[in-house]
């Protein structure tokens, strides 16, 4: 008689991930948060930012996204992204209570952003990097599940911050932070245009309407990210 063995876990079921597929993953994920960088409304104090986040679940599930200014005020793409999961998705801190959230089961969440998460902010005291990290010490509970707290632990970015405004450390904020920050790179075979296109192309979204504005590349590379499909 036959033992039917467990489930494997989700560490294993990670383990056993082809890198090459989650290279592929990586890859889409931030070309989406490319197409919402394109869609801010350019302005000279600002950049374009776009930000998706997915959970790490095999297959990944797109949460939440975001971009420069889409929310009333001087909104970041991040801020955008995280506040719509506090609102929508989480339970309020009044419901849950003040470490409530540990101890439940995690769910691991990818943040992309086309841009380094900043570090100051003129018009506001918290950078993107410190609203990451508040977001993963509150312990927000998914309203669906009052079993499931959320935590971000990568972020994925397309470029670092230039000194354009502020010198950026959201980098070194987010790994004193525990959060792993890594750089997404076109796969070898979408790399028409060099595998650094991919960050070229998310600092030019990034500064429209700059004085320094880059020209656009080549149409075969800009149709890489303009034409993708999710």
């Amino acid at each position: 008689m036959s033992t039917a063995l467990p489930p494997p876990t989700a560490a294993q079921v990670r383990s056993q991930t082809d890198p090459e597929d989650e290279e592929q993953q990586h890859y889409k994920h931030m070309l989406h948060a490319l197409q919402l960088a394109d869609k801010c409304i350019p302005t000279t104090t600002a950049f374009c930012v776009g930000c998706t986040i997915y959970t790490q679940s095999s297959p990944s599930s797109l949460l939440s996204t975001g971009y420069s200014r889409e929310l009333p005020g001087n909104t970041h793409a991040e801020q955008c992204a995280l506040d719509k999961i506090v609102d929508g998705l989480c339970l309020s801190s009044e419901k849950t209570g003040e470490g409530e959230g540990e101890g439940k089961d995690v769910v691991r969440l990818d943040l992309y952003t086309t841009m380094e998460p900043c570090s100051k902010r003129a018009s506001d005291p918290q950078g993107c990097a410190q609203r990451i990290i508040a977001f993963n010490s509150s312990s927000h509970v998914l309203r669906s599940s009052s079993l499931k707290r959320l935590r971000i632990e990568r972020v994925f970015q397309g470029v670092r911050e230039p000194t354009d405004f502020q010198l950026c450390e959201g980098q070194r904020l987010l790994r004193e932070a525990g959060v792993e920050v890594l750089t997404v790179l076109p796969p070898p075979g979408e790399s028409a245009g060099g595998r650094e296109w991919l960050e070229g192309e998310c600092l030019r979204i990034a500064k429209k309407g700059h004085a320094d504005e880059a020209a656009a590349p080549a149409e075969d590379v800009v149709r890489l990210w303009k034409d993708a499909v999710f």
